[in-house]
């Protein structure tokens, strides 16, 4: 089976999956069961036929009305899915702006932030003189880690178009996304002992927070990348087919 074979099968299978409401993850099942069906019936035919093009027409014929087995499809999605369909929100879609992103995950971290230090409060019956201390210095925390959470965002999605390229590395610019993050994170790392009050430091928790946790911060950044090549890829093998005609 050649490629362009593999790909008007590829097209069958988009034409009943794409419009079917569920979740990246339920949606790329389902591609790949139909997949290694109507692979089976092409191998099938073709082997009946000796001929490439009668087996692919036999196998659009056998594989149906694409519009009924999206309703079909529709049909056997659970209602647990929409907890995917939520993470895929928060996630975003692999060709969205990575600030956008980064903003909407930030929102949720401050905002989850935000009732876990309510509950908090709420549970330690702290004294109402004590109150603005309590919640003043735990909420800048959770501020100052959503801002941190928009610039990983970015960073990663300028990570990922460096080192997972279609075209092949873009050495300068990984190297520049690299050295960026490090005196991001270095400057974070510097500052937030300032910030929380932990001005003495040993020389081992120094070296500890200057080197260690920058070079932590990047490799999560290299994952983070990895993941959203991952799903870029993914996105583009069906998203890029043509269904219409």
């Amino acid at each position: 089976m050649n490629e362009a074979t593999l790909a008007q099968l590829k097209i069958l299978v988009e034409r009943a999956v794409r419009p079917v409401h569920a979740s990246a993850a339920c949606k790329r099942k389902m591609r790949e069961e139909l997949l290694a069906h109507v692979t089976g019936v092409f191998e099938e035919e073709a082997a009946k036929t000796g001929d490439e093009r009668a087996a692919l027409a036999r196998t659009a014929e056998r594989f149906g009305n694409p519009a009924e087995l999206t309703g079909e499809l529709q049909r056997s999605v659970s209602a647990g899915d929409a907890f995917e369909r939520f993470w895929d929100w928060v996630w975003g879609h692999p060709n969205e702006a990575a600030l956008w992103r980064g903003v909407r995950q930030a929102s949720l971290i401050a905002a989850f932030a935000a009732v876990f230090l309510l509950a908090t409060v709420w549970l330690a019956a702290i004294e109402t003189s004590l109150l603005p201390a309590a919640i003043l210095q735990p909420g800048a925390v959770a501020l100052g880690f959503a801002a941190v959470w928009i610039v990983c965002t970015c960073l990663a999605d300028g990570m990922r178009r460096a080192v997972y390229p279609p075209n092949g590395r873009v050495r300068h610019r990984a190297a520049f996304v690299t050295g960026g993050a490090w005196l991001i994170f270095l400057s974070l790392v510097v500052g937030l002992p300032i910030m929380l009050g932990w001005e003495k430091m040993t020389a081992v928790e120094a070296i500890f927070m200057a080197m260690l946790l920058p070079m932590w911060a990047i490799g999560l950044l290299v994952s983070l990348a990895a993941i959203g090549a991952a799903r870029q890829r993914a996105h583009d093998e069906w998203a890029g087919l043509r269904i219409d005609g």
